[in-house]
């Protein structure tokens, strides 16, 4: 057996040094095109770490009417439990005002003691950022409800929101434009190397060589390649990610998740996860297309 697998391994390398050329364009666009959806979801990620961390610092805030009957006031926080909502606490109109009192100081609470004008309030905290204007409009609607407090951040959400569903979107473009671009690059270089070789191949197949046995060689290189590339990207993206990191730039700080070297980490295991993959793809459509054709050449 390690024969074998000694065959395969001289025979994969035979056909990387007999291509230089081919390998070089491969192995590159490879490189290229897992450079840049790395950095695609890096991005994203960044952006989606920002989402989470500005949702989280504020509840979603359900004031009540202040003459809500307690049947109706349980009614509505019965239909505040959706599952978008994480978790959901009452608080009093009571302590409300207790608190309105504290933040600001000299706020004459004494004064609105006998005649609170605040409502019973229901403090939500969503599973998902993307859903928290989703959920406001629909709590907006249900019977009982005053108003839904504006978080004062708003609008950055808002707009962090819109960024993440760009970066997403373009992301997904990229993975399928440059994967396609990565997959042909990977078939066409499979494809010389399996013409260059086809007297070879023809000899092995008449002297009782298996299919598998043929195209095993021909599958790590594909592989080889997916890997060489996911390697050379993720140490470009290691080394510009750290920089980022270490960086003292208040923009650069501002865009960074709170744990920037575990997305890192995350990002680059996809990046060998999809090395692999484009190689053994490219390999085998190539195989699939070619190798059967050798027979009448």
């Amino acid at each position: 057996m390690s024969e074998i697998f000694g065959f395969w391994a001289r025979e994969t390398m035979s056909n990387i040094r007999r291509n230089r050329l081919m390998s070089l364009v491969a192995v590159s666009t490879v490189t290229i095109g897992l450079f840049v959806l790395g950095a695609f979801y890096l991005a994203w990620g960044s952006v989606q770490s920002k989402v989470s961390e500005q949702t989280k610092k504020l509840d979603l805030v359900v004031i009540l009417e202040r003459d809500v009957s307690a049947k109706r006031r349980k009614q509505v926080a019965d239909g505040a439990r959706i599952p978008q909502v994480a978790s959901l606490t009452f608080v009093s109109r009571d302590k409300a005002l207790r608190a309105m009192a504290k933040e600001q100081g000299d706020f004459p609470i004494t004064d609105l003691l006998k005649d609170n004008p605040l409502g019973d309030e229901l403090h939500l905290k969503l599973k998902n950022p993307e859903d928290i204007f989703k959920v406001r409009s629909y709590l907006s609607s249900l019977k009982g409800v005053q108003k839904i407090r504006a978080p004062g951040e708003d609008k950055a959400v808002n707009t962090l929101l819109s960024i993440s569903k760009f970066v997403r979107v373009a992301g997904t473009v990229a993975f399928f434009v440059l994967g396609l671009g990565i997959l042909l690059i990977i078939h066409n270089a499979i494809r010389l190397t399996i013409f260059a070789r086809r007297r070879e191949i023809r000899i092995m197949e008449l002297v009782g060589a298996t299919s598998w046995f043929i195209r095993i060689p021909f599958l790590l290189e594909g592989l080889v390649y997916g890997l060489m590339g996911a390697v050379y990207a993720g140490v470009a993206l290691f080394v510009i990610y750290s920089m980022a990191v270490r960086s003292s730039a208040p923009i650069i700080k501002l865009l960074l998740p709170a744990s920037p070297m575990v997305l890192l980490w995350q990002c680059l295991g996809l990046l060998g996860l999809a090395g692999l993959i484009f190689g053994m793809a490219g390999s085998w459509l190539s195989l699939s297309r070619s190798l059967g054709k050798t027979a009448s050449i």
